[in-house]
């Protein structure tokens, strides 16, 4: 299997971030789309990025929703 060069790992990584926020900030969230995008992330980067948007408003209204 082919490893994907340095400076493209960083940018499939800042977006797989963005993605996630965008998914997080959806009007109903979807959990395995969540989930998906936060395994296919380096452990500590979809740790990072999700604790980012809890910190935000709209996320914590509906982390109900994300645990369901």
């Amino acid at each position: 299997m082919h490893e994907l060069p340095e400076d493209a790992t960083s940018v499939v990584s800042t977006q797989m971030e963005k993605l996630l926020s965008t998914v997080l900030h959806s009007q109903e969230i979807d959990n395995y789309m969540a989930l998906g995008l936060m395994r296919s992330m380096q452990h500590e980067d979809a740790c990072h990025a999700f604790r980012r948007q809890l910190s935000r408003e709209h996320v914590k209204e509906d982390y109900n929703c994300f645990q369901q």
